[in-house]
């Protein structure tokens, strides 16, 4: 499928920005009937820079402004989590050999190889479907406005993570030394259950996701690393 996309905001010198590259596949994929979310902030996975669902497939697209071992290994890491995942690029102006590496790529971990110029996306090599895709991290992430956001863009995104990790570290300011179990109830999240934000909010400040929230004697209390939260 072919997308036709002008007046990208690109570089002096002709190159693709990232965010470039995340407009055309963005719309390459809902040309396609897809839902489209961007900039998605999936927590100890990390942040993805496009989903893309389709009934119960999830895609993971992972974007860059050149060919490199950082979005192959960034696609590689996200298919354990999707049932397809893909590095999408520029098509580089010199490839000659390239291509052969990119196959053994593709062969040995079945990532999707996707090649972007200002008008179309070229699926150089199609994901591979993984059945087994733990995708439920990926889905509790989404959200509608993240449909509206721009991909590529490392400022400025929203998620539901997010929103529960301020709500939380709010709430441990104003009653330090509460419990996790009354902080989750006492504040909005995201999780279907308190039970599962219990148990998935304390790995995130165990592993250290959240560093603004440390837990002493089952207690919580703000630790020295001290972010800015968002005004609510």
């Amino acid at each position: 499928m072919a997308v036709i996309r002008k007046n990208l905001n690109q570089h002096r010198d002709g190159k693709m920005s990232e965010a470039d590259v995340g407009e055309v596949v963005k719309s390459y994929l809902t040309d396609a009937g897809q839902d489209v979310y961007c900039e998605v902030d999936t927590g100890a996975v990390g942040r993805i820079d496009i989903i893309a669902v389709s009934g119960r497939i999830v895609t993971a697209v992972e974007l860059k402004v050149r060919l490199s071992m950082e979005v192959l290994g960034q696609a590689i890491d996200r298919r354990y989590y999707v049932h397809r995942s893909v590095a999408a690029f520029p098509k580089p102006k010199h490839s000659r050999y390239h291509g052969y590496v990119l196959k053994a790529v593709h062969d040995a971990t079945g990532i999707g190889i996707w090649e972007v110029s200002d008008r179309y996306v070229h699926e150089l090599y199609p994901p591979r479907l993984n059945r087994q895709a733990r995708s439920d991290r990926i889905v509790e992430s989404l959200d509608e406005r993240q449909k509206h956001q721009a991909a590529g863009v490392s400022c400025g995104y929203w998620s539901p993570f997010r929103d529960t990790k301020y709500a939380l570290i709010e709430f441990v300011r104003k009653h330090p030394g509460c419990t996790l179990k009354d902080a989750m109830s006492g504040i909005e999240h995201h999780y279907k259950t308190h039970s599962t934000a219990y148990s998935s909010m304390a790995r995130w400040i165990h592993e250290g996701v959240i560093k603004e929230v440390e837990r002493r004697d089952g207690l919580l209390y703000m630790s020295d690393f001290q972010a800015a939260t968002p005004a609510v």
